[in-house]
């Protein structure tokens, strides 16, 4: 007798995975400026993301509300597609258990991926503004000179790696709101799981929304003859991003294949809003 799979209930825990998996390391992507969505996007094709640099003017006992006086500019950003691939055995399609380990570990892959992307904007090249840091000398006092380095920016936000972060980390359950609620005169702080795809020698940011520029959307749906695939998913992050989930069967090696499939980009926005944290060999 075949094996029979529930279809709905894979793709709600593959689906589920990633949104846990993002929910606890993308927070970090609400510290730059995003133009994300559904909309679906080309390889190597280039979005335009908004910059809103000044704000309107205030106005006085207005007549008329039509003006929109804010200054944006537009910052060229290249997105690439990028796909996470992974096979299902007939056991991990039956027990939920090692379903979610292997959905979790290629979810993992694609977050690491992604937050690369968006710290290679980070070098010593692209912000004049660093500050020289020993991670572990680094002590609550020190977000003074972090603070300082950024005060004309508004909306301040702070990306630390692990030894810094857990130098200043809260002491009680209350305090662990950092990305949300931010301190030290900082509206959000966050812990950067990896560096690795920062500039050399640079280990941390701070700046604001404006600093950095993020775009994504959706691959362009290929011309898949209808029913190759068992189904397919637009997943809807808690930070407006969107993945788009696959699940396949392939009749050549007889075997099921899920994929998570994300365009996304970054790159420069606006230098002055920004300073990369340095530890100097």
């Amino acid at each position: 007798m075949a094996n029979t799979f529930d279809v709905d209930l894979i793709v709600d825990t593959i689906s589920e995975t990633l949104l846990t998996v993002t929910d606890n390391t993308l927070p970090v992507m609400s510290a730059f400026s995003l133009d994300v969505g559904v909309d679906e996007l080309k390889p190597l094709g280039t979005v335009q993301v908004e910059l809103v640099t000044v704000a309107g003017a205030v106005v006085k006992n207005p007549t008329s509300f039509g003006a929109m006086g804010a200054t944006t500019v537009a910052r060229p950003v290249v997105v690439d597609h990028y796909s996470v691939p992974f096979g299902l055995t007939a056991a991990q399609l039956n027990q939920g258990k090692k379903l979610k380990t292997q959905a979790k570990i290629h979810a993992d892959a694609l977050v690491n991926e992604l937050i690369d992307v968006a710290f290679a904007p980070m070098t010593t090249t692209n912000f004049s503004t660093a500050l020289d840091v020993v991670d572990t000398a680094f002590a609550t006092t020190d977000m003074k000179a972090l603070w300082n380095a950024v005060e004309k920016v508004k909306s301040k936000g702070a990306i630390l790696p692990g030894v810094m972060y857990s130098n200043i980390m809260p002491t009680d359950k209350n305090g662990f709101s950092l990305a949300e609620s931010g301190s030290y005169g900082f509206d959000s702080i966050h812990h950067a799981s990896r560096t690795s795809g920062m500039g050399t020698n640079v280990t941390g940011f701070v700046g604001g929304p404006a600093a950095i520029a993020v775009a994504a959307g959706l691959p362009v749906a290929d011309m898949t003859p209808e029913g190759e695939f068992i189904a397919q998913e637009v997943i809807q992050l808690s930070n407006g991003m969107a993945v788009q989930l696959n699940i396949w069967y392939d009749r050549d090696s007889r075997s099921h294949y899920a994929s998570y499939d994300v365009m996304f980009g970054a790159g420069l926005g606006d230098a002055t809003a920004g300073a990369v944290i340095i530890d100097t060999p």
